[in-house]
């Protein structure tokens, strides 16, 4: 029992030397409404400690053998439909099936398939960063290329760019791959921490689905924030595209309103939507979903994953040798 007690006391003490190592600043007790105690994390060592222990597939953040404590959110949006010929029930499982393959549509989209999808709520915080954003960056958005889709008032009076996610998605898909064309999937069966919401619905119909990613002003205080959003409209015809214009205009003013609860603003805003219709004696479903990850071994350059913090997403496909995948379709 004595033994026992000793290792207790030295576990504990161990795992509350590590925390206190952290660099946390900002006096202790109550903070002000609109300075947060910093958590201040260099992405070099974020990057560092998001990497897992499987040599081609990524695996789920808070998963054992892992590198460190940090961790990578990866953007993706798919729809999938299936033909309604069973129970409905179990029908609905396959057109759910079908989106998380990246099968649906046109098909190509990114795949993360055969994973224990855990939902979660939808932040990315001091110790996360985002793939496509802070790392293996999309080209649009590295050469300074991107056009604002519009901008959203803030409480302050001040206007905050909102970009199209499409850049975004699509360093998802060179990351993870396609069914046809994997490159570092989630290990099968492997349990994932998401932010995801999705919707299925019987045709006529068309069913869509939104996502959104807010960059804090202050990620060391606060985190950065996902919004998904899924559901259907019901018709025996496609939404037209003004649908689409007027539910990301919404998303922007919900996002805002988050901020603004927990005081917190926002410097821009990506946006992004996918639609299907689904025609009579099929099911449909639409799928937002933000996997936690750490990257597969095999997906770090050589030099290291802080390599990746200097890389666009197509000088991270140069040195890695690989094969460039179909362009992504446009999430319409």
């Amino acid at each position: 029992m004595h033994v026992l007690r000793c290792l207790l006391i030295a576990s504990m003490t161990v795992s509350t030397l590590s925390y206190a190592a952290e660099p946390e600043t900002g006096s202790p007790g109550r903070s002000s409404s609109t300075k947060r105690p910093s958590f201040e994390i260099p992405a070099t060592k974020i990057v560092a400690g998001a990497v897992g222990p499987f040599a081609r597939h990524s695996d789920g953040y808070g998963n054992p053998g892992a590198s460190g404590l940090g961790y990578l959110s990866v953007l993706t949006l798919s729809t999938g439909t299936a033909k309604k010929d069973l129970n409905t029930p179990i029908n609905n499982i396959l057109p759910f099936d079908e989106a998380e393959a990246g099968i649906g549509d046109k098909g190509g989209n990114t795949y993360i398939g055969q994973i224990n999808l855990l939902q979660a709520s939808s932040f990315s915080g001091p110790n996360g960063l985002v793939w496509g954003y802070h790392l293996a960056e999309a080209e649009a958005r590295q050469s300074k290329m991107l056009t604002p889709l519009f901008h959203q008032d803030a409480p302050d009076g001040s206007q905050i760019p909102v970009y199209d996610l499409a850049p975004l998605l699509d360093a998802g898909r060179r990351l993870f791959g396609t069914r046809d064309n994997p490159r570092y999937p989630m290990l099968p069966g492997s349990h994932i921490i998401a932010a995801y919401k999705d919707h299925t619905a019987e045709g006529p119909a068309t069913v869509w689905c939104v996502l959104g990613v807010a960059m804090s002003s202050e990620p060391a205080a606060n985190a950065n924030l996902f919004m998904e959003a899924c559901d259907e409209v019901k018709g025996d015809s496609p939404v037209p595209n003004a649908f689409a214009d007027g539910v990301l205009k919404d998303l922007a003013k919900s996002m805002v309103r988050v901020g603004e609860h927990q005081r917190v603003t926002y410097k821009e805003i990506f946006l992004g939507y996918k639609s299907e219709f689904v025609p009579t004696g099929m099911v449909g479903t639409a799928l937002a979903a933000v996997p936690y990850i750490v990257l597969a071994k095999h997906a770090v350059p050589k030099g290291g994953p802080t390599k990746l913090l200097k890389m666009s997403i197509a000088q991270w496909e140069q040195a890695l040798g690989l094969t460039p995948l179909p362009p992504l379709e446009k999430h319409r």
